[in-house]
C-alpha cells in the first residue's frame, strides 16, 4: 500500500459537510493536494492557522466572536428591540425549531452561509421543508444572501452560480420604486438607491412567478424581492458593518480563496463611504414587526 500511495492520492477525498471533522491542512477537502503539501511547514505561521485545526475551525470568524460575541448578537443588535427574545438555530449542524413550536414565533431570519443554496445536502432540504411550512403559515421571513436564495428556491425560482461572477464589496442597488407601495415597510420616502455590503458567489437566476423585484444592480437582476406581505429577501448583508467585511476580506485572502487585487478592490469600495445600515435596519425591522412608518 505504501508503494501505491502516490497513485491512491488521486482518489483520496473527504466530504467537508460542516467542516468539523475534515482537517484543514492534511485532508483532501479541496481539488488540490493537502494544503500542507502546497504551503509547506511555513504555511500555518504565514496564514495564522494552527496545524491541527479542522476546516470549520480554520474558516470560522473569530473576529465576530471576540468583538460581538458571535453572529447571533450581530443579528439581534441589528433587527431586535428591547424586551424581545430571539432564538438561533445552526441548521448546518442539524439544529431546527420543532415544527410544533413554529407558531410561537412572530418572524424568522434566514442568514447567509458559505454553502450553496442549490445543493441537496440533508440539512438544506430540511431547511427548505421548514421554509415551505412557514410560507404556508404566512409567517414573516427575512431572507439574507443564502436565505434570499433559499426562499426563491422554495417558491419555485432557480438559483445557481452568479452569471457575472462573485461580489465582495460595498455597492449600490437600484430600488424599483414603482414596485413599492408608499406607506409600506419602506416608508413614504422611498429611496432611489441603497448602499449595501455584499459577499456572495451565487444568485437568484429565475425569480418565482409570484415575486416582485424590489431592487437590482449592474451585475445582478435580483438584489431584493418580496412575495405577498410575508416574504422579504435581500442578496446583500444589512447586518454587516465595514469592520466585519474587512475581516472577512483579510481572512479569505489569507486562505487563498481570492486574489490580492480582488481584496484591494473590496476594501477600496468602503474607503470613503459606508453602507446605508440605518436605513436597511429600519426597513427590515418594519417588515419583521409589521410596522407602518409615520414619515
Amino acid at each position: 500500500m505504501l508503494d501505491l500511495r502516490q497513485e491512491l492520492q488521486l482518489y483520496l477525498r473527504c466530504s467537508i459537510r460542516d467542516g468539523k471533522t475534515a482537517l484543514f491542512w492534511y485532508d483532501y477537502w479541496t481539488e488540490l493536494d493537502p494544503l500542507y503539501l502546497l504551503f509547506g511547514s511555513s504555511g500555518p505561521a504565514s496564514l495564522r492557522i494552527p496545524l491541527n485545526v479542522t476546516v470549520s475551525q480554520a474558516v470560522c470568524d473569530e473576529f465576530v466572536k471576540k468583538e460581538y460575541g458571535g453572529y447571533h448578537n450581530v443579528f439581534v443588535s441589528t433587527f431586535g428591540d428591547e424586551g424581545e427574545h430571539w432564538d438561533s438555530f445552526r441548521v448546518v449542524e442539524g439544529e431546527f425549531p420543532d415544527e410544533k413550536d413554529l407558531d410561537k414565533y412572530d418572524g424568522f431570519v434566514i442568514s447567509g452561509s458559505s454553502h450553496d443554496s442549490f445543493e441537496n445536502d440533508p440539512w438544506i432540504l430540511k431547511l427548505c421543508e421548514i421554509v415551505k411550512k412557514l410560507d404556508e403559515m404566512k409567517k414573516k421571513i427575512l431572507g439574507i444572501c443564502f436565505g434570499h436564495q433559499i426562499i426563491a428556491r422554495v417558491r419555485g425560482g432557480t438559483v445557481g452560480r452568479a452569471r457575472k461572477g462573485p461580489e465582495l464589496k460595498l455597492t449600490d442597488i437600484t430600488i424599483v420604486k414603482d414596485a413599492i407601495k408608499p406607506g409600506s415597510f419602506f416608508g413614504n420616502e422611498i429611496p432611489n438607491s441603497i448602499a449595501i455590503l455584499k459577499l456572495h458567489q451565487d444568485e437568484v437566476l429565475v425569480l418565482p412567478e409570484s415575486a416582485k423585484v424590489l431592487a437590482y444592480s449592474e451585475k445582478y437582476e435580483v438584489e431584493m424581492f418580496s412575495i405577498e406581505d410575508h416574504l422579504f429577501c435581500i442578496q446583500g448583508h444589512p447586518e454587516y458593518n465595514k469592520e466585519i467585511l474587512h475581516e472577512i476580506v483579510d481572512r479569505v485572502l489569507r486562505l487563498g480563496f481570492i486574489k490580492q487585487d480582488f481584496a484591494d478592490a473590496a476594501k477600496a469600495s468602503m474607503e470613503n463611504r459606508g453602507a446605508d445600515r440605518k436605513l436597511l435596519e429600519t426597513i427590515c425591522k418594519n417588515f419583521l414587526k409589521g410596522r407602518v412608518p409615520a414619515n
